[in-house]
């Protein structure tokens, strides 16, 4: 029994691209052990820029000519390139063929139902540079029960892309229905709560309008109020004015008063003290005449 495990003196760091795509040219052994080591030490990229000098074969194309999906497999999960094209015809598989070309022409059933289940209608439209899809491929195979299961394999693979075509154009038609539904139960809330809030709302505008009629007619009995109270005011300012008009002809009389009382007791003064004067003068005369 062959070992599982490369040995540890392989160093795959010094490796080229034409030593990856020898070591898996054919088959061999723990073909999927030996792939990881390599992806491990070198990375994906690495072997995904791997391609024949003259064919333009990928390290996918080796494995889909394989007799078991395991290796496809690995590469798939690993995020290899899966839908890269050869670059010249080689043999039966011409140029500008998939992978699943390859696995076609060697009539490897297993490999074209892994295929199938990871591909999308795209990948199996694709023509190669003769014009062929792969399905196309099948009459070219020689063994007729090899045709049969492939050609089962696409038939089948067919029904399952309309049948999952048509669930999901079922869902998008309920998705688009059940989105209606919604529009229509959200405008009938929507009109249910215009309905509900238009009463209270005319109560409401009632009593707005009758507190502000009510607050108007307390303006107007206030601006009355108030123009009463500016009459009174003026009639008590005009009071006011004639008060004082009264207290300064009042104030000037008592003025006068004062003044005309000052005024005479000085002029009786003065008259007496004249006639003093004058009775004094006319005895002194008399004393001096002979």
């Amino acid at each position: 029994m062959k070992s599982t495990a490369q040995p540890a003196s392989v160093d795959y760091s010094n490796w080229d691209h034409a030593d990856l795509l020898a070591a898996f040219e054919h088959e061999p052994p723990d073909a999927v052990l030996l792939m990881e080591e390599i992806i491990s030490k070198r990375g994906m990229s690495w072997v995904n820029a791997a391609r024949h000098v003259e064919t333009g074969w990928t390290i996918v194309h080796y494995a889909a000519s394989y007799s078991t999906p395991a290796l496809l497999q690995t590469l798939y999960q690993k995020h290899a390139i899966m839908n890269a094209t050869t670059l010249a015809a080689s043999g039966e598989v011409g140029g500008g063929s998939s992978c699943l070309h390859v696995s076609v022409l060697h009539q490897r059933v297993q490999n074209v139902h892994f295929l199938l289940k990871v591909a999308d209608q795209s990948f199996l439209a694709y023509q190669n540079r003769a014009g062929l899809a792969a399905r196309d491929l099948i009459p070219h195979v020689p063994s007729s029960d090899s045709r049969a299961q492939l050609q089962h394999e696409f038939d089948e693979w067919a029904v399952r892309h309309e049948r999952r075509a048509r669930s999901r154009r079922e869902e998008a038609a309920r998705m688009r229905q059940d989105m209606i539904e919604r529009a229509k139960n959200a405008a009938a809330e929507s009109g249910k709560d215009i309905q509900v809030k238009s009463e209270p709302e005319t109560e409401m505008d009632g009593q707005r309008t009758d507190a502000t009629e009510q607050k108007e007619g307390e303006e107007e009995q206030s601006d009355s109020d108030n123009s009463g109270i500016e009459s009174k005011n003026e009639m008590s300012d005009g009071e006011d004015e004639e008060e004082q008009h009264q207290d300064v002809a009042e104030e000037g009389k008592s003025v006068r008063m004062r003044q005309t009382g000052t005024i005479r007791p000085m002029s009786i003064i003065l008259m007496s003290w004249s006639w003093a004067v004058s009775e004094r003068m006319r005895c002194s005369l008399r004393m001096t005449l002979p």
